[in-house]
């Protein structure tokens, strides 16, 4: 049987038998890296080919967001909506249901994709492209968390793992990595604030998955990574966007 992790679609999904407890989670951070590098990279070329920083701002906060979302298949975004638009409405077995309002649900979708884009806006036009690196990488490890949980009595974790702590420690080892050493001394506080972020984001995503749908899926570990990545975008615009 194969099981969807939610990363980006061109690496496909993972069968049981390629589980080892170690690799995959692992994985998450650096596909982030590799996600906020292209980013980053696009964003130096648009700076070579547009002469105003407004101009790069403009087109780059749109053209990236997009870019971004076709490469990892998109989706969670959506999922995101629909858990945010719960109305409390609940199937038959008791648990509750996504989508239960449409137009509310595309209402936030449309919201969702705007603060996204005006956090890549201002992070464009305050020369801080570094951190979109830093907010990738720290969402993934974020899905990585969420993936190996076991919630609720009884349920699997979406990738069970054999050494748990292992797997929980590496992705949080190679994250903070990659973070401190894009983030370099200048970026050295916020990133310390967004690991702390990061620690409490995947406390209370546990909870709500506990609270509100019982067991972990792969929707849900997509929807709570597009949910992290656009409030570690608005904590890189609180503290480092500056006149």
């Amino acid at each position: 049987m194969l099981v969807d992790v939610p990363l980006p679609g061109f690496l496909g999904s993972v069968s049981d038998t390629d589980r080892d407890g170690r690799e995959i989670p692992a994985c998450f951070p650096i596909v982030g890296a590799a996600l906020g590098l292209v980013a980053y990279c696009c964003s130096w070329i648009l700076f070579a080919l547009l002469p105003a920083r407004t101009a790069v701002a403009m087109v780059g906060s749109v053209g990236l967001v997009l870019l971004l979302e076709i490469t990892i298949s998109g989706g969670n975004l959506a999922v995101l909506s629909n858990i945010i638009s719960l109305s409390g409405n609940k199937s038959r077995d008791g648990e509750h249901v996504l989508g239960s309002s449409f137009s509310s649900a595309q209402m936030i979708y449309l919201s969702l994709y705007l603060l996204k884009i005006f956090s890549f806006a201002l992070l464009l036009l305050y020369d801080r492209t570094s951190w979109l690196v830093i907010a990738y990488t720290m969402s993934y490890l974020v899905r990585s968390q969420l993936a190996i949980s076991v919630c609720g009595g009884g349920s699997e974790a979406l990738i069970p793992v054999r050494k748990e702590k292992y797997a929980v420690k590496l992705p949080w080892i190679i994250a903070l990595v990659i973070s401190f050493v894009v983030a370099g001394f200048h970026f050295f506080p916020a990133v310390v604030f967004v690991a702390v972020a990061a620690y409490f984001m995947i406390f209370w995503l546990k909870k709500m998955v506990v609270d509100k749908f019982g067991t972990m899926t792969s929707e849900l570990v997509g929807a709570g990574g597009a949910l992290s990545e656009i409030v570690f975008l608005l904590i890189g615009v609180m503290l480092l966007v500056r006149n």
